[in-house]
């Protein structure tokens, strides 16, 4: 029997916003920076299963319409399969958040010393610069022909 571990991810102080990437998809993943220092191999392990994941939806039609099926309550697959469709083109193979899009959530903020932050100061893109340097993802996709 193989030991699962989970990755408990923590929000931040700084904020919890939704982030557009480059083709309009949104979502949230945070974790502190505490987290990052303390576990910096398993938030790695994490980010490289999130990636595999987006792969596996990407990559696997029928299995990852199954599942927002058990997910949507049921719903036909008349209405699952064009959400799948539109959510498989407007999801990234690399969930690269938008600079632009990070500093709109900052300027939003009430909090004076929030609108003072970069989106550098946020979010921490080394882990997916890593993916993406490191031949993850194109080993990923060429494995699967796509």
């Amino acid at each position: 029997m193989s030991k699962r571990r989970a990755l408990k991810l923590e929000v931040g102080d700084t904020t919890s916003a939704l982030i557009e990437f480059e083709n309009g998809a949104t979502g949230t993943l945070a974790t502190t920076r505490r987290k990052i220092i303390r576990d910096r191999q398993e938030v790695m392990s994490f980010m490289r299963a999130f990636v595999e994941a987006i792969h596996f939806f990407k990559t696997n039609r029928e299995a990852s319409i199954r599942v927002m099926q058990k997910f949507m309550a049921g719903l036909p697959i008349e209405i699952v399969s064009p959400l799948y469709n539109e959510t498989k083109n407007r999801l990234p193979a690399l969930p690269m958040p938008m600079k632009e899009a990070l500093q709109s959530v900052l300027d939003r903020e009430n909090d004076p010393k929030a609108r003072a932050l970069q989106p550098a100061d946020i979010a921490d893109l080394s882990f997916l610069q890593e993916i993406e340097k490191g031949g993850f993802l194109t080993q990923l996709y060429k494995s699967s022909g796509r």
